[in-house]
Formats: C-alpha cells, sequence, structure tokens
C-alpha cells in the first residue's frame, strides 16, 4: 500500500512539472519562432504571438495568396520552409487554420473553385498543411486543418484594413497538453 500511494505522489508530481515545463517550453517556444522571423515580423509579412492555445504564427494572406485564391505564393514558400525546419525540432501538435473577411467571393472572381469564403479557408488551410507535410516533412499525425470561413475575424470587417488582417492563415503551435484535432486536454 505505501508503494502504491509513493508512486501516486510521484506521478502527481512528475504530472505537474511536465505541466509547467510545457508551460515554460511555449514562452522559450514563441521567442524562436520571433527571432527566426525577425524580418518576415517587421515587414508585416506575419504575426507571431501566444495565446491560450499555443504559440501562434499568422501569416497575412495578401502577401501569400491571391485575391480569392488559394495557390502558395512564391513568399511563402521560404516562410514555410522556414517553418517546417522549426517544427521538425519539436514534439507538439500543429493546427493549421484558415480565416477569410466578410466579403462574399463572386464566382466570376473566384480562382480555383472556391465559391464561398469557408471553403476558401478550407483550401488555404490545406495547402499550407499539405506543404507541410510534402515539402516540409512534417509527421501527418501531428497535424490537422480548420476552416472557419468568416467567423473568426481578429480585425474590424468594416475596414479595409481590418479585412486584410481577418484573410489569414494561421499555424498554431498546441501546447504540449492539448490534442490537435479538438484542442481538448488529452487524458
Amino acid at each position: 500500500m505505501k508503494k502504491i500511494k509513493i508512486l501516486t505522489v510521484l506521478f502527481i508530481f512528475f504530472s505537474f512539472n511536465c505541466f509547467l515545463i510545457g508551460e515554460e517550453n511555449n514562452f522559450d517556444l514563441c521567442d524562436k519562432f520571433k527571432d527566426n522571423f525577425k524580418s518576415e515580423i517587421e515587414n508585416n509579412s506575419l504575426k507571431i504571438f501566444e495565446d491560450d492555445r499555443g504559440v501562434v504564427i499568422s501569416l497575412v494572406s495578401k502577401i501569400f495568396f491571391d485575391l480569392g485564391a488559394s495557390n502558395l505564393k512564391e513568399e511563402m514558400i521560404s516562410i514555410l520552409k522556414k517553418t517546417s525546419s522549426l517544427l521538425n525540432k519539436i514534439p507538439n501538435f500543429v493546427r493549421v487554420e484558415g480565416h477569410t473577411d466578410n466579403i462574399p467571393i463572386k464566382k466570376e472572381n473566384s480562382k480555383g473553385g472556391n465559391f464561398t469564403n469557408w471553403e476558401l479557408s478550407a483550401a488555404r488551410s490545406l495547402k499550407v498543411l499539405r506543404f507541410l507535410i510534402d515539402q516540409g516533412d512534417v509527421a501527418p499525425y501531428r497535424l490537422s486543418s480548420e476552416a472557419f470561413g468568416q467567423y473568426r475575424p481578429l480585425g474590424n470587417n468594416k475596414t479595409s484594413e481590418g479585412r486584410a488582417f481577418n484573410r489569414r492563415v494561421d499555424i498554431i503551435i498546441l501546447r504540449k497538453n492539448e490534442d490537435s484535432l479538438s484542442g481538448r486536454p488529452l487524458n
């Protein structure tokens, strides 16, 4: 009985400390990504910050995608290669999220068959995810994709600047204790 209590106490202690280490590493991880992307941050190509999900690399779409299209522009390739290299050095799950503004896509302006903002955000998210797997060699089991269309804006959709900020793809390096698919804590 005494052995079980000692093992239980040790398990709780190490579990708690692993959680804390995971939290501390996210701060270090955020700084590491910021250091590696200084010039891109300075020219407003991307933003890197931390929130309750983990470290967020937010890619501004006007630089990386043509309006209404999901094909990756050349400017995004080097950033995704650098991101892949850094992701391959850590064990965390990664979620790629697609977002758009609230301006409806006109069918005649749609490039690549994306007729709604939701479909466009999904296509962009999946293009980034496929690049991370196919050209960045990130393990597929670590990745997931989500599409939010216009429904999770960070900027004001009534201004052109706000809409531009809402047209983005976020690469989220999830905290070590979160499941990549649901965002729920792992048991």
